[in-house]
């Protein structure tokens, strides 16, 4: 529940502050999201920092690979 939060607070001010700063708060959480998905799978999954990171490279090359294929079959 505290991840949630923090994602939130990072992420809602986005369109109350100048451009610069909303950017950077975007920036920090996403980072933010990837080092906690890191954790979760080192620590659920018993993997070391290494191997954790490959989980999450390929989690994420996975899901912006389905993204494009929904866009593209949708037509958009």
């Amino acid at each position: 529940m505290v991840q949630y939060v923090a994602l939130l607070a990072l992420t809602l001010p986005g369109g109350l502050v100048p451009g610069g700063l909303s950017r950077t708060l975007g920036v920090v959480a996403l980072f933010y999201a990837v080092w906690l998905e890191w954790f979760v799978a080192r620590t659920a999954l018993q993997l070391p920092g290494g191997r954790a990171a490959m989980f999450v490279v390929v989690d994420l090359m996975l899901g912006l690979f389905l993204s494009g294929l929904t866009v593209r079959l949708s037509g958009g």
